[in-house]
């Protein structure tokens, strides 16, 4: 009698160890999505990567990537981060115009406290409870306490002096933390901004270094291969400051920070009444489905050839600066490895904004309310196939306790009907 009993217990202590392992760190699918400034994918190629270039070849790339327009860092990653397009989200320049004012507006809370109703992934993944905990490092944005949005459990802020190998020494922390382990961390790079060409080769070097010092440590922790990691660019670098796009005749008005192109504007309103020789069209006047173009309102806008059509699609857009640059690669880098994605797989092309639909399938995070313009039809294909998906974390901690104190109860149970039988004889 008494070794059945033990026997039960015993059991019922393994549920429970069980139940404590499922509520420790990687009890859900954990990713790390970092995030470099402009970094082509054919950087890769130039030779001054080996660790990074053999680390695309062993896993998911894409033929490419659409970052949005315009080519910058805050209107990107916000869209990385919210799946929404820069005309939805509001950040649709690095400096832009307040709607039906002249007031330029620049990094801060105003820019990003346009809209709040928008939840940023890290946010979606907190609420979603059972145990998921999100780290941000250095995201633009993310500290300005909008959307109404909750703060990150684990964040480093972009003006925090730790230097890069101590960034990632902080995100194996978050994910391995007994408390609160980070199953999502976001973590961005700032980019050289004196970047010219002979600077290339130090700028991989750095970039380079970082990466192989993040896979060191995953392999020293025993983690590498508990983390799905996706490495990308915000966007590409990008010559064309006013650029006449060959099939519609379309100049874009260069972006000018300092004076977000107030005084240029003024001035090609009255040149073309006096010439009549091409219409100036605002972004706001424009019927069209694109959703983000490179303008920011009254200050970012195309000049539209008299009779001509503006493409207004960023895939057309696209093609239409011609096939020599579209197969140049220059566009985003993207990487991702881990259990989650096939090895030595090239996908086909998908929008930087399909990035959160993906984390939010794979994380079982419920939608927000806003609907969000990326989709995850198109970046699934980057998944293992067929492969048993992560169940969810709580739900296991949940059942083996319940199982535990079944145990428990029936070898109670047991125990008083002997006793019962005993007495009766």
């Amino acid at each position: 009698m008494k070794a059945l009993f033990y026997n039960l217990a015993l059991l019922a202590w393994q549920a429970l160890n069980l139940a404590v392992v499922w509520a420790a760190p990687f009890s859900h699918p954990t990713i790390v999505l970092i995030a470099f400034d402009g970094i082509p994918q054919n950087y890769l190629e130039k030779g001054h990567t080996p660790f990074l270039q053999q680390l695309a070849a062993d896993s998911t790339t894409t033929e490419w990537m659409l970052h949005q327009f315009p080519p910058q860092t805050l209107p990107n990653l916000q869209s990385i981060a919210t799946g929404l397009y820069p005309d939805i989200h509001g950040v649709r320049g690095d400096h832009i115009l307040a709607d039906n004012s002249s007031e330029c507006i620049g990094y801060g809370v105003k820019m990003y406290n346009q809209r709040n109703d928008i939840l940023p992934i890290w946010t979606l993944n907190e609420q979603a409870g059972g145990g998921r905990y999100s780290g941000v490092v250095a995201w633009p944005g993310f500290e300005l306490n909008h959307w109404n949005a909750s703060s990150p459990t684990h964040q480093i802020k972009a003006n925090d002096s730790k230097s890069w190998e101590n960034r990632v020494d902080n995100t194996i922390q978050w994910m391995k933390d007994d408390k609160t382990p980070a199953n999502l961390v976001l973590l961005h790079f700032e980019a050289n901004h004196n970047r010219t060409s002979e600077s290339v080769p130090q700028i991989m070097q750095q970039i380079e270094k970082i990466i192989k010092y993040y896979f060191t440590q995953l392999e020293q922790h025993g983690i590498r291969d508990k983390v799905n990691t996706i490495i990308l660019s915000d966007h590409t670098q990008t010559n064309r400051s006013v650029g006449v796009m060959p099939e519609n005749k379309a100049a874009q008005i260069p972006n000018d920070d300092s004076s977000c192109h107030v005084e240029i504007w003024k001035s090609l309103k009255e040149a073309s009444k006096q010439l009549n020789a091409f219409k100036l069209t605002q972004y706001a006047k424009l019927k069209s489905n694109f959703h983000s173009a490179g303008i920011s309102n009254e200050a970012e806008q195309y000049l539209k050839m008299k009779h001509d059509m503006l493409f207004l699609h960023p895939v057309e857009f696209l093609r239409s600066i011609g096939e020599e640059e579209l197969n140049s690669g220059m566009f985003p880098l993207f990487i991702a490895n881990g259990p989650l994605f096939e090895p030595k797989y090239k996908a086909s092309p998908f929008e930087n904004v399909d990035i959160y639909a993906l984390i939010s399938e794979k994380l079982n995070l419920e939608p927000p309310n806003i609907p969000i313009n990326g989709s995850y039809e198109y970046i699934k294909n980057i998944l293992v196939k067929d492969k048993p998906t992560y169940e969810n974390g709580a739900f296991k901690v949940i059942l083996y306790v319940i199982v535990a104190l079944l145990l428990l109860a029936c070898g109670w149970y047991i125990i008083k009907i002997r006793k019962q039988e005993r007495v009766r004889f």
